[in-house]
């Protein structure tokens, strides 16, 4: 249904729908907004009426349905419900590990793991350089 969102209405290849929070994430994002739209804005995978959905691809198709530019003006109007509370943002989903340390292992371990590879790089550095050293300076043998 909003295939023309991506690229064309944003200048943008990689955009990408967001119904949930369509006013900030699309409309003062990039600029645009939904025009004809029946009701108010949701995922069509969420409508579970045959007939609006029937409807609101008739008016896509018959234009209708549109993106439009915002005017700088909207934007402003838009910009200061946000700043004020009366357009809300639905906050993203917390991790659940949020607080805990990612990865393997504790500090410690990452610590003294940390110590052995720098010391095993230096190691390896001065078994090469050795080995070099070797090679050039051992006489040839005929």
């Amino acid at each position: 249904m909003t295939t023309s969102f991506s690229g064309l209405i944003t200048k943008k290849s990689n955009a990408n729908m967001n119904y949930i929070n369509y006013i900030c994430s699309i409309v003062l994002r990039f600029g645009v907004k939904i025009v004809g739209w029946i009701g108010d804005i949701q995922n069509p995978k969420e409508i579970d009426d045959e007939d609006l959905l029937r409807s609101l691809r008739e008016r896509w198709r018959t234009g209708e349905c549109r993106w439009e530019n915002l005017t700088p003006e909207d934007r402003a109007v838009l910009l200061a419900k946000v700043q004020t509370g009366d357009v809300a943002r639905k906050p993203r989903k917390v991790r659940a590990d949020k607080g805990k340390k990612r990865g393997v292992g504790n500090e410690v371990d990452d610590v003294i793991s940390t110590e052995e590879r720098t010391r095993k790089v230096r190691s390896d550095k001065g078994k090469a350089r050795n080995a070099i050293t070797a090679a050039v300076s051992a006489p040839e043998s005929t």
